[in-house]
């Protein structure tokens, strides 16, 4: 703990709001080892006692902690016994039980590069990579297993040199982990998604010492740092499939997978996530009746028969490590998306969507709870390695060289990009489109409104229409 007899107390300013006539803020403003320090009352009667208590402990030579700029006297207990990592490891787990999966396993991977940060250039410090590891460990409440030595030491290490949450109300040291967190293990700059994330959660975790007393006021009041320019990420133009790209990804997956041919389907057609179109059963399906002919070896829709029907969605089976789930299964369901617990989502089931469903229903029918895809080795969930192995090889088939290089289709989920880019190119209102995809009209605009592959030259000919053939015309 830095201390200081160099302290100065100053008069007590007074506050008024635009108009008013009485101060509506009495302001105690003194410094300490020259940083300045303020508090605001109500009351003018509350300001005088704080001064005062400031004041008495100044004239009886008392030091003063220079990171919270108070008296040792005025300190609570909680501000100088909390340790950094004390506090990290008491918020993973208050929060656990309110968040997803996913949303944990970010938690701790970004409070762990905050905490490496706040860690001490010391000799004896171990490697970033074990670091990583042994907080990713710590900071999981639901971890039982006896880690190695190495972890363990790497944890004693941590604890011995974390130091104080208090050591935050310090301006420069708080100054300079605002600067660590903008930069990678090697020194360079992060990306502005990374700096966002580490950002919100260390704004987390220093509410939740407030919250406990650890921290007397909210350092980033007093530290100014440069805005982080972020936005969301928007899809390449060069990944997004045409209509006739994709019936043929289609195909060449019917050629050797043909069971998973209704499963990429309903990314393309129906846009749905892949942690959805896992756990599609025959109760989400509202499919129109379709007729098998045999002779053509096609479906046929009976007359009067549009071949549109519906998928309701309810559940989403995301894949994560199993130390994220409360099972502890890869695969735990969970709700949709953005959704509260029992909200559902209804997507159109296009013609040809309803086609892939029917025949995957003919040919292979369901499990015996009425999923339509499962691991055929292991009769549980269609794991994403499965899936990932397939679309490759359909992309190997179907694409030259060049294209299979490039970023196009190159993930599962870029069907799903395709599929409601596809819609806004269709003319169909964002609002509808951003129903039927899960999400914001504000995320649909500004990741998923691209080109369709092929799009632009459409949008150049349109351009050309309007006006005209050049410039010697009428």
């Amino acid at each position: 703990m830095a201390t200081t007899y160099d302290v100065r107390v100053h008069e007590i300013h007074r506050r008024y709001d635009n108009g008013a006539k009485k101060p509506t803020r009495y302001i105690v403003r003194w410094s300490v080892d020259r940083k300045r320090g303020e508090r605001g009352f109500k009351r003018s009667t509350q300001a005088d006692s704080f001064r005062s208590e400031l004041m008495t402990a100044a004239r009886k030579g008392e030091p003063f902690d220079i990171g919270s700029g108070l008296p040792l006297s005025m300190l609570r207990p909680e501000q100088t016994d909390t340790t950094w990592f004390d506090l990290v490891t008491a918020h993973c787990a208050a929060r656990w039980d309110e968040l997803s999966p996913g949303s944990r396993r970010n938690l701790v991977r970004d409070l762990s590069d905050v905490t490496i940060a706040l860690l001490p250039a010391h000799r004896s410090r171990p490697d970033r990579p074990v670091l990583s590891k042994a907080l990713r460990i710590a900071f999981n409440p639901k971890r039982d297993a006896e880690p190695s030595a190495e972890i363990a030491d790497a944890v004693t290490w941590v604890k011995r040199h974390g130091g104080a949450v208090r050591a935050l109300e310090d301006v420069d040291v708080f100054r300079r982990l605002m600067t660590a967190l903008d930069k990678k293990g090697d020194g360079t700059r992060a990306a502005p998604d990374t700096i966002r994330l580490r950002r919100t959660a260390l704004v987390g975790v220093i509410d939740y010492a407030i919250e406990k007393e650890a921290l007397s006021f909210n350092p980033l009041r007093k530290v100014r740092v440069r805005k982080n320019k972020t936005a969301l990420r928007e899809i390449e133009t060069a990944a997004v499939v045409s209509p006739m790209q994709a019936r043929t990804l289609l195909n060449a997956v019917r050629e050797n997978s043909p069971r998973l041919v209704a499963f990429f389907g309903l990314m393309y057609f129906g846009g749905l996530r892949p942690e959805e179109a896992v756990n599609v059963r025959k109760s989400n399906l509202s499919l129109p009746s379709a007729n098998w002919d045999d002779t053509h070896q096609r479906w046929v829709f009976p007359d009067g028969v549009d071949g549109r029907g519906e998928l309701r969605l309810e559940r989403a089976v995301p894949e994560i490590s199993g130390e994220w789930t409360d099972s502890g299964e890869r695969h735990e369901e969970r709700s949709l998306k953005g959704r509260g617990e029992k909200d559902t989502r209804t997507v159109p089931c296009w013609p040809d969507l309803t086609i892939l469903l029917h025949d995957h229903l003919r040919q292979f029918g369901t499990t015996p709870d009425g999923h339509l895809f499962w691991g055929v080795r292991s009769g549980g969930r269609l794991s994403s390695s499965v899936y990932g192995r397939v679309w490759e090889s359909a992309r190997a088939e179907t694409f030259t060289a060049e294209l299979y290089a490039s970023t196009l289709g190159k993930r599962p989920y870029d069907l799903r990009h395709a599929c409601v880019s596809g819609w806004l190119a269709a003319g169909v209102e964002p609002t509808r489109v951003a129903y039927w995809a899960g999400h914001s009209v504000a995320v649909l605009m500004k990741v998923y409104a691209k080109f369709v592959d092929g799009g632009q030259a459409i949008a150049l000919r349109r351009v050309e229409d309007w006006l005209g053939r050049g410039p010697d015309q009428s």
